[in-house]
């Protein structure tokens, strides 16, 4: 299967209008952008996405310039807005949609630097049909309450969770470089704005190694973590 990077760029004014016009949670930027690129793009919208700069800054900037993977080139993207989209919505999109073909083939010990925003939260079943998230640092201090806890340390270990499902790669240095808890809220089938309660929001840096090339390409189009659809999980990589 084919993946692209794609980079795009939103200006906020007539995202706000759309999303006040059409009841979508405006508190939430991830949520907001998410919505945004569905309504725009269809099955086509990247995902996972990064928004570059603070994307926590909400709508004080001029324009979100948004980075994502998606299976789909620009072109796809382009005809989807231009066929789907509300004018109001369209014209939030600015100048050109970008693309660029990732490998196909990635090599198997092959070392690469990544940076990447994560929500690292241990789920658990606290009935038969309900699932709840929690803190992976605090869900380690509740399941291991004598031991001391380093909270970039326990996040570096869940990312190395992520990165090692399916034999993937393999984490071989990390360090947090930003922590926030940031509340997260989503539009309910009644339209109304739900508010999850605050989740864990953490930058991190480090390095990889790839293990296996169908897994790793496999994980760089699903992302790491939960809220990949929201702005979390996109790892961005560079040469070690």
């Amino acid at each position: 299967m084919s993946l692209y990077m794609l980079q795009l760029t939103l200006a906020p004014r007539p995202l706000l209008a759309w999303a006040h016009q059409v009841r979508v949670p405006t508190q939430d930027t991830g949520y907001l952008i998410h919505a945004g690129l569905r309504a725009l793009f269809a099955e086509a919208a990247p995902q996972p996405f990064a928004v570059l700069g603070d994307a926590a800054g909400g709508m004080s900037g001029s324009v979100f310039t948004v980075l994502g993977y998606g299976p789909h080139p620009k072109d796809m993207l382009a005809a989807n807005a231009q066929i789907l989209a509300e004018p109001l919505l369209h014209s939030a999109l600015v100048g050109p949609i970008l693309d660029k073909p990732m490998p196909l083939d990635w090599p198997t010990g092959r070392l690469f630097n990544f940076r990447t925003r994560v929500c690292p939260v241990r789920r658990r079943s606290t009935t038969p049909r309900r699932m709840v998230e929690r803190d992976a640092f605090l869900a380690a201090c509740e399941q291991y309450p004598d031991r001391q806890h380093d909270r970039g340390e326990t996040y570096s270990a869940w990312l190395g969770e992520q990165l090692e499902r399916d034999q993937a790669a393999t984490l071989l240095d990390c360090r947090m470089t930003a922590f926030c808890l940031t509340p997260l809220r989503r539009k309910t089938r009644s339209s109304r704005s739900q508010r999850l309660g605050d989740r864990p929001d953490v930058r991190m840096e480090g390095t990889l190694r790839v293990n296996d090339p169908k897994a790793f390409g496999t994980l760089m189009a699903r992302g790491v973590g939960r809220h990949r659809a929201f702005g979390f999980g996109m790892l961005l990589l560079r040469p070690a």
